[in-house]
């Protein structure tokens, strides 16, 4: 004769049905708020400024910011990744000793450090000519 089977895990204590239902339905709401969550876009920084960066060049292709103060500017390069050079531009002040790439279809807070009073040329030489093309330049006016 067969013995019965006896029950494995040695008898813990076993939770009526509805609290071990509402655990699980607390978890899941927890596990979709969080997914949820991380799904949101990130709040946006503002900047003081922002530039569109172009294969037309820069807009506005203007800057005027105050003398003595660091300022942060906004560079947006709308451009396409399937255009010339992988759509990519950059931003070179020399003054600043700031040279940086914005990846197409992104965009790219930078800080320009407290600068002195005067008319300075930023730049791309990425593509489209480089600075060496009017389109491609642009001014900053530090008053």
């Amino acid at each position: 004769m067969v013995a019965p089977a006896r029950p494995v895990g040695g008898g813990g204590i076993k939770l009526p049905f509805q609290l071990r239902l509402g655990i699980f339905l607390c978890l899941a709401a927890l596990v979709i708020g969080f997914a949820a969550w991380l799904l949101l876009p990130q709040p946006h920084y503002m900047a003081d400024h922002q530039l569109q960066i172009s294969m037309s060049g820069y807009n506005p292709n203007r800057l005027t910011i105050a003398a003595g103060r660091s300022t942060t500017v906004e560079l947006v390069n709308s451009e396409s990744p399937f255009h010339d050079g992988g759509g990519l531009h950059n931003f070179v002040l020399p003054e600043a000793s700031i040279s940086t790439v914005i990846p197409a279809k992104s965009s790219l807070v930078i800080t320009l450090p407290a600068l002195a009073a005067g008319t300075y040329t930023f730049y791309c030489d990425v593509c489209c000519g480089g600075k060496e093309n009017p389109a491609m330049r642009a001014t900053l006016i530090v008053q």
